[in-house]
């Protein structure tokens, strides 16, 4: 069944956006009368019948809530240094929602080479990973901030940051982790974080662990990562 995210069910009719819209009418093509799924990306799900369209227009009626608020268990966010390709990036953030997503940083460290991202598309990577992944809650996608904002403020029941530092108290991150627990790891940038932000984040409680003996490119770092706090 066709599904759709719905940013307002006004008057059980499912608005759409105007990006949601055309994906609807002129390229899934749904047709009068059709039953179709809207979300909402906050845990609620739909069923719903197009009982109107044209090629500007659709009106899609509410039919029966079957998912009413469902508890969100993903319990993993990360917070990752922002590539010079913005397409690693978005590539992280569709598989990264498929497996299961709550919470995206992007981070400015010392060593990042952009500083600015393009919300707007990253968005659209996480809806659609959302929809496709059948997933009922829309991982929330932040604006960049620095580093050292980030440490200070961050407030998370589990805080890790990966790095390539030799360190002899790194633990390996799944031998740490803790079920129904939230959770964030740092993952810094090609060249890897500083000393001093690497110091920076233990003087703020974040646990250093490894992700194992190989060196990852700063996205795959992130996605392994993710794995393995939806995994234990």
């Amino acid at each position: 069944m066709k599904r759709f995210f719905a940013e307002e069910i006004q008057d059980q009719t499912a608005i759409l956006s105007k990006d949601e819209l055309h994906h609807c009418i002129h390229v899934l093509r749904v047709k009068h009368q059709e039953t179709v799924e809207i979300i909402d990306g906050l845990g609620n799900l739909w069923t719903a019948e197009v009982n109107f369209i044209s090629k500007k227009q659709v009106h899609i009626v509410i039919k029966e809530q079957l998912s009413i608020n469902a508890t969100n268990l993903v319990q993993c966010s990360l917070a990752v240094a922002m590539t010079k390709n913005i397409d690693r990036i978005e590539w992280l953030i569709e598989k990264a929602t498929e497996i299961g997503l709550k919470e995206f940083y992007p981070l400015i460290t010392h060593r990042t080479e952009r500083n600015h991202l393009r919300l707007d598309r990253l968005e659209k990577v996480a809806l659609s990973a959302t929809k496709q992944s059948k997933r009922l809650w829309k991982p929330t996608i932040h604006s960049p901030i620095t580093f050292q904002d980030f440490v200070h403020k961050a407030d998370f029941k589990q805080k890790y940051i990966a790095h390539c530092e030799n360190d002899n108290n790194k633990i390996h991150l799944q031998d740490v982790l803790e079920r129904d627990k939230s959770s964030i790891i740092l993952i810094g940038p090609e060249g890897d974080f500083t000393s001093d932000e690497i110091s920076l984040a233990l003087q703020n409680k974040y646990q250093a662990v490894s992700l194992g003996d190989a060196r990852l490119r700063v996205e795959t770092a992130a996605l392994v990562s993710c794995v393995m706090m939806n995994t234990i």
